[in-house]
């Protein structure tokens, strides 16, 4: 096919069905059939106020950050991101873990070994004065079609009970120098 006052092909239509088009292709609608890997919709939160759980040992906390979102196949992929910053009442580390609907999404948690318990990731906080990021990225395979609530929940590393933190320190000085922060967590869904 190619304009009238053009000098070469615009777009090329092959035998065997297929389309060649130069570059800068523009289409109009819904685009459909050029394979997979596309971003076909996304959803984000950022959470700007606090929260703090009591935990005991090995305990986990209730969903810290959540974001609903409805897959729009379950033949799709979501790409779930976490950034989160984390307080803790001393000097060790603050774990993490995806779930969905409130339950652990184990596929994204280190693999069983005798009494360890399993996590997404930590991150390590060395003074109650201080908070630090912790970020993660997980493709989620099968996502629902419904409204499912993906959200992260906290975990501390002590053998007694401690509190976590997020979006401020422990000790969360009323100071200029000191300061509230925040957390986020986004959903990019991409086609098969």
């Amino acid at each position: 096919v190619r304009n009238s006052s053009a000098s070469a092909d615009g777009i090329t239509l092959a035998s065997d069905g297929s389309v060649t088009l130069p570059g800068n292709v523009t289409c109009s609608g819904t685009a459909t059939g050029f394979g997979g890997g596309k971003l076909v919709n996304y959803g984000s939160v950022i959470k700007t106020d606090t929260f703090s759980q009591s935990l005991g040992q090995a305990a986990w906390s209730n969903d810290a950050i959540t974001l609903s979102y409805t897959a729009a196949s379950s033949s799709n992929k979501l790409l779930l991101i976490a950034s989160l910053t984390v307080g803790y009442a001393h000097g060790q580390s603050v774990k993490m873990r995806f779930t969905i609907g409130g339950s652990v999404i184990t596929a994204a948690t280190g693999d069983a070994a005798g009494s360890r318990g399993r996590a997404t990731t930590e991150a390590e906080k060395n003074a109650q004065g201080h908070a630090t990021n912790m970020s993660f990225n997980y493709l989620h395979s099968s996502p629902s079609t419904s409204a499912a609530t993906y959200g992260i929940q906290l975990g501390q590393k002590d053998n007694g009970t401690q509190t976590v933190y997020l979006n401020r320190s422990a000790s969360d000085g009323n100071y200029d120098y000191d300061a509230r922060l925040t957390s986020s967590l986004t959903i990019m869904e991409f086609s098969a």
